[in-house]
């Protein structure tokens, strides 16, 4: 199991735990109601975690509170989006707000950490969210499928591919990018500039330098947006610290000649 897996489950054991009355081992098995939250707890047990909304059945005063589960404000944005057309204030206290956990409460404490605040918290009647989360479920499997199963314009494709990008979730633009070559509706070097794109827009900078093709990359003729992308990775790697440090970093100028 590797790190990412054993943090997911660490999570799901403190968020089932004694301070809910739904159990995890029930949801792994599908028993009664858990199986409804069975589809909703896979989703952070992929090979990377999606959002999610995951509820807990209070022991004390018997209230279900649900939790929206992100791990970036993009993607909390997503998230809030998708709640206020689905469940919203006509089934629930929801109105956009982002959660203000009480971390001496277990079950928040433990949400504040997994997620790192990007949370949404909501309670109402149980019966119609669970419906309404039911239908968003199934709205967002059925595009999902259409869009695998329905070659799609290239036009269309590259759009699901930044919208991804804005909502913070990789693997679904990374899904894209296969599909754009899978499909070969781009050649390699366009495909380069999308995930050069990809890294800097979820600002992984170490890894963008590293790529294999950064050498050839360099010397090439490049849309403006790869190359403030490239721009920004530089900084932020090898210019940043010494901004940090008040020292003179203007001799390390030289690696924007390369671009």
């Amino acid at each position: 199991m590797n790190k990412s897996n054993a943090r997911t489950l660490r999570f799901l054991e403190q968020f089932f735990g004694a301070s809910n009355k739904f159990d995890l081992d029930k949801i792994k098995r599908t028993e009664g109601k858990s199986a409804k939250i069975r589809p909703w707890v896979e989703l952070l047990t992929q090979s990377e975690a999606q959002p999610t909304i995951l509820p807990c059945w209070r022991p004390k005063n018997n209230q279900v509170d649900w939790y929206g589960i992100a791990f970036s404000p993009k993607q909390l944005r997503r998230l809030s989006e998708e709640l206020m057309a689905f469940v919203g204030p006509t089934y629930s206290t929801y109105r956009g707000q982002t959660a203000q956990l009480n971390l001496r409460d277990p079950i928040e404490e433990a949400v504040n950490e997994f997620t790192q605040g990007n949370a949404i918290k909501f309670n109402g009647d149980s019966s119609q969210i669970w419906q309404a989360l039911e239908r968003m479920r199934q709205v967002s499997a059925r595009c999902v499928k259409h869009n695998r199963e329905i070659p799609r314009p290239t036009g269309r494709v590259l759009r699901d591919f930044y919208m991804a990008l804005q909502a913070g979730t990789r693997s679904c633009a990374e899904q894209e990018l296969q599909y754009l070559a899978n499909q070969h509706r781009l050649d390699a070097l366009n495909l380069l500039f999308l995930r050069v794109q990809l890294l800097a827009e979820l600002e992984q900078w170490n890894e963008l330098l590293q790529l294999p093709e950064i050498g050839n990359l360099l010397q090439l003729k490049k849309p403006f947006a790869v190359t403030i992308a490239l721009l920004k990775a530089v900084y932020q790697v090898e210019l940043l610290r010494f901004e940090q440090n008040n020292n003179n970093f203007n001799c390390v100028f030289n690696y924007f000649k390369l671009l």
